[in-house]
């Protein structure tokens, strides 16, 4: 059976410990095949606070690219974000897949609208809400540029009773 994990933080993100190698070492040691590592997306905007920042970006992603070279014969190691959906930063991310930067990305849904953190989806307690996140989500499938849905339940924090 082939051992894999794909939703993986690094410190960037602020709310995980570890750097990148730790992360890939440690996978190995667990006996992983497979190990991506998907820090919260850089957007280039000022945007929501738990994530790595725009400058970042392109020594994360060049440190993957060494890392998966130099652990080659041990594990093998996917370049990833974990990205909400919005319409204006598709064009971003699909010029990272065209340039080779990305091999995968995680969907999280965290926001509505990723500068503004009152819009986040874990604090949904009213049905128009939980619509927008719904909907949000289901372009975001359909758009093809998600690997997979990262924690769907996100919107369920604060709902309790369903009708």
């Amino acid at each position: 059976m082939l051992k894999y994990t794909m939703h993986n933080h690094t410190y960037r993100c602020k709310h995980a410990v570890g750097d990148e190698e730790e992360m890939i070492k440690q996978a190995i040691s667990d006996g992983f095949e497979v190990v991506g590592i998907s820090d919260h997306i850089a957007y280039p905007i000022s945007a929501t606070m738990f994530r790595m920042e725009y400058e970042e970006k392109d020594e994360y992603l060049s440190l993957l690219d060494k890392y998966r070279l130099k652990y080659q014969d041990k594990i093998k190691v996917y370049r990833g974000f974990e990205a909400e959906y919005e319409e204006r930063f598709k064009e971003y991310i699909v010029d990272m897949y065209l340039n080779d930067r990305i091999d995968y990305l995680a969907l999280g849904q965290h926001y509505y609208d990723v500068e503004k953190p009152e819009t986040y989806h874990g604090n949904i307690s009213v049905p128009s809400d939980l619509y927008l996140y719904v909907d949000q989500c289901i372009d975001a499938m359909k758009s093809g540029l998600f690997l997979f849905f990262a924690h769907p339940d996100l919107c369920f924090n604060y709902i309790y009773n369903f009708d």
